[in-house]
Parts: structure tokens; C-alpha cells; sequence
């Protein structure tokens, strides 16, 4: 596992996910629920992301961890209400 992780280069990831975020939110631009279910995958994307780059340098704290989850979940909100209104 930590081979992988030594291995795996995280902003590769997410820089190839954000085209494919927007492009998902095109295509269900019209279905609110599909739309809550993208933003809430890519959300769970994002967080698993931040916690594998913190365990790859070992600086992952309680603090770091609770910093992004009210990170996501703030963008997830505003995101959410930009979308359905």
C-alpha cells in the first residue's frame, strides 16, 4: 500500500476528475437528484484525495482532516444551492 502510495500522483488525479465533473454536470443539468449525487461523489473524491497526499507526507492530523471535511462540505452546500437555482 505505501509502494502505491509513493507511486501515485494525486493532482494528476484530481486535474483529470475536474473535466469530467463538468462534463457530468452538463449532461444532468435537468435531474436534481443526479446532480446531488455527482457533487457528493466528487466531494468523497476530494476527500479521499487530501487524506492520501496528508498519509503520503504523514502530516495528517485530526485538525487537517476536520479542515477539509468543512471544506467539502461548504462546497458542497454552495454548490448545491448554485446549481438548483
Amino acid at each position: 500500500m505505501i509502494k502505491i502510495l509513493k507511486k501515485l500522483n494525486l493532482m494528476y488525479i484530481f486535474s483529470l476528475s475536474a473535466p469530467l465533473f463538468a462534463y457530468f454536470i452538463y449532461l444532468n443539468r435537468n435531474s436534481r437528484t443526479d446532480l446531488l449525487n455527482i457533487l457528493i461523489y466528487f466531494t468523497l473524491l476530494y476527500l479521499v484525495l487530501a487524506c492520501l497526499h496528508h498519509l503520503k507526507d504523514k502530516s495528517l492530523t485530526l485538525e487537517v482532516f476536520l479542515e477539509y471535511l468543512l471544506i467539502a462540505g461548504l462546497s458542497l452546500v454552495v454548490v448545491h444551492s448554485y446549481l438548483i437555482f
